[in-house]
């Protein structure tokens, strides 16, 4: 397994998420992070990267001035066509399932090759482009970044590789929290030298002093020079979080002194169903697909904390899997506001189904059937090969039968055909 490609490492992509945040504009950060994964990750054919927000109903959805490093401006106009006109049901699982990191061709089933051919759009192969790589830095509340590495062959992450980029990811996921709330950013609640020594904490964090301590130094310990020799184990040090809380950041003194901050940065979720908001964050992250190591290193706690938040999550939301969690933790669809004995309100939520008309798939195999309902969810045929026991290759072939059958072309298309799509 190669490790990070020549010309950063995975600890410089981290160091440059964090660098200068709410000191340099937020198009000037964006830019050299986008840089700085495309030194490690891509092949030097540039990147594409965006805010998005599918939170809440669609008429809300949105996506920031996409940033184009080093590419084709016409494939930003793509990605905004596309957010506009797509299903929302395809769009809101794309950005809720994709995972933290992947591949176009994994994700869609084809790659730009392909879908030149089908759909007559051949803007990304005229500049070499085959596939993308992407970083998905999302948030427990559907909000975050994403940003694609344009690639020139065919491309699928083996194990290590995916999960290197999801730790970058956890990292630009806490940073875009930051770099969002600039104008509220909360001031620092602790100040440290880079040796850990304290040179300030505000009264009601006293007793994370030793851990900051050691989280300061810990990250000081990834930063140097003998920890980038072996960039894997360094980032693995390097939390995204302390205790589901923290972030730090470098701050200088005019004299150019510099000192580590600790700044308040929990994530949020804006349905917490009840739940605390440490449980919440945890179901949230874990309806999406993240295992209960991610979580542990995207809020910086130990795994076994994870596990017991899960559990109580379970419990209290009435699941006993999480396919039953993530079900139960689906955005309504349907909201009606209903009065109790003339005096008290309640308002009930509820969600549409996600039933298929049958008479529209009635041409295809129970195999095929199966393989479709579950690509217009937005699974990748890896996760749907091994739902279902076969091989990525055997998943492909039945889908590109279906594709055929139907009369479509992509996933996009298939999610009319399948269900019913979330209200506006």
């Amino acid at each position: 397994m190669p490790g990070p490609r020549s010309g950063a490492t995975t600890i410089d992509v981290v160091e440059q998420i964090y660098a200068e945040i709410g000191t340099t504009p937020i198009p000037a950060w964006f830019l050299e992070t986008a840089k700085a994964m495309t030194r490690c990750f891509g092949q030097g054919l540039g990147a594409i990267a965006y805010f998005y927000d599918v939170a809440g109903p669609r008429s809300r959805w949105s996506i920031s001035h996409l940033l184009v490093h080093d590419a084709p401006t016409e494939l930003a106009d793509v990605v905004r066509i596309c957010f506009a006109q797509t299903p929302p049901e395809f769009t809101y699982r794309c950005y809720h399932d994709v995972g933290l990191s992947g591949t176009f061709s994994e994700q869609m089933g084809i790659d730009f090759r392909q879908l030149a051919c089908s759909t007559g759009s051949d803007a990304a192969i005229r500049y070499g482009i085959v596939d993308q790589i992407f970083v998905h830095a999302g948030n427990p509340d559907d909000t975050g970044v994403l940003v694609t590495l344009n690639v020139a062959e065919r491309r699928r992450l083996v194990p290590a590789e995916r999960r290197r980029i999801a730790m970058v990811g956890a990292h630009m996921a806490a940073a875009a929290r930051l770099v969002q709330s600039l104008g509220t950013l909360r001031p620092p609640v602790a100040v440290f030298d880079p040796d850990g020594r304290t040179r300030h904490i505000e009264r009601d964090h006293e007793s994370m002093r030793e851990p900051l301590r050691e989280y300061v130094r810990a990250v000081e310990r990834a930063r140097t020079t003998k920890a980038r020799e072996e960039p894997d184990a360094a980032l693995a040090t390097w939390r995204a979080l302390l205790a589901g809380e923290y972030t730090l950041l470098d701050r200088f003194e005019s004299d150019g002194r510099r000192f580590v901050v600790a700044i308040p940065n929990r994530p949020a979720v804006r349905d917490p169903r009840g739940l605390s908001p440490r449980e919440a964050v945890v179901a949230a992250w874990a309806a999406r697909g993240h295992s209960d190591k991610l979580i542990a290193y995207e809020l910086g706690v130990a795994t076994g904390t994870v596990t017991a938040l899960m559990n109580r999550a379970l419990r209290k939301l009435g699941a006993k899997t999480r396919t039953e969690l993530a079900r139960r933790m689906t955005p309504p669809t349907d909201i009606e506001r209903v009065r109790v004995d003339g005096e008290q309100e309640l308002v009930v939520l509820s969600s549409t189904s996600d039933g298929a008309d049958d008479a529209r798939l009635a041409s295809l195999s129970d195999a095929e059937r199966a393989v479709v309902l579950e690509a217009a969810k937005g699974m990748r045929n890896d996760d749907i090969a091994r739902r279902r026991g076969v091989s990525a290759k055997t998943i492909a072939n039945q889908l590109a039968s279906a594709y055929k059958k139907l009369g479509v072309a992509t996933r996009v298309d298939l999610v009319p055909l399948v269900g019913p799509r979330p209200r506006p």
